[in-house]
């Protein structure tokens, strides 16, 4: 094999494996005690947008709320999961946790734990149980979830499919925590120190017609902090370093190459 054909095949190699990162990512927040009702929780605009919330019970009975906000015809995606670690991946069926949906309109879902597939994150090494994964073709208007404990816990609910970070969130204590907070969530580490921020409804307000794809790099700069994006720069980073040591390699080669072919013509 030419080392043009396998700088080739090494490109092409690489694309996978970020479009593979890429799929399995989710902009990460973490849920407080405090956040025990959908009003009181965080406020997703943008329902279609890929967010993983992380939290916690202390007692069967607790519960945790969000709201989503989709348009008519969105894709609505929710799942369930808790970390494949004990106490969690333990715990008894009526142990585990349930999630409750309410649509625009009243309408009220209940879905129990129907599964236990074993999910792994490689990029941050952690592994989850699946308890729950719902599809459905959303309502407009906004939904109210709620994660019901059965038993003192820590579980995961995620949002969406749409790979897009920095949305603004309302109702978010620490944007900031990123994957840090999602490992001390994981090793069962107590939660930093945090103070509320939050996001002026007006910035939140989804507009349908707008792809949130199309706005430009000012409007990304504000949408969120900077290290809500500083895991895909890393691997942006290390690509390119091995995307030049494969042009060094090219170079040398070549350059091997046209001193023999001068050699061998004297």
């Amino acid at each position: 094999m030419t080392i043009r054909r396998w700088v080739a095949i090494s490109l092409v190699s690489i694309g996978f494996l970020l479009a593979a990162d890429v799929a399995r990512a989710h902009d990460p927040i973490i849920l407080t005690d405090e956040q025990t009702t959908p009003d009181s929780g965080p406020f997703l605009p943008d329902g279609t947008i890929s967010f993983a919330l992380y939290g916690a019970f202390d007692a069967a009975g607790e519960t945790r709320g969000l709201r989503a906000q989709f348009v008519d015809g969105d894709r609505l995606h929710v799942s369930l999961l808790i970390p494949n670690l004990a106490p969690e991946n333990i715990l008894s069926d009526d142990e585990l946790p349930t999630l409750e949906i309410i649509d625009p309109d009243g309408a009220v879902l209940r879905l129990e734990p129907e599964t236990r597939t074993i999910f792994d994150e490689p990029f941050t090494g952690t592994s989850y149980v699946e308890l729950v994964d719902h599809v459905d073709e959303a309502a407009a208007g906004i939904y109210a979830i709620t994660v019901i404990g059965g038993a003192p816990s820590r579980f995961t609910v995620s949002v969406g499919d749409k790979e897009t970070f920095g949305t603004p969130v309302e109702g978010v204590v620490d944007r900031s925590a990123g994957v840090a907070g999602v490992m001390q969530w994981y090793e069962g580490s107590p939660a930093p120190e945090m103070t509320e921020t939050t996001t002026p409804e007006s910035e939140t307000t989804r507009t349908p017609t707008v792809d949130s794809s199309q706005r430009n790099d000012e409007e990304l700069e504000a949408a969120g902090p900077e290290n809500t994006e500083q895991d895909g720069a890393l691997r942006t980073v290390i690509v390119l370093l091995v995307v030049l040591f494969l042009v060094v390699v090219v170079g040398i080669s070549r350059k091997i190459r046209r001193r023999s072919t001068k050699s061998s013509q004297r």
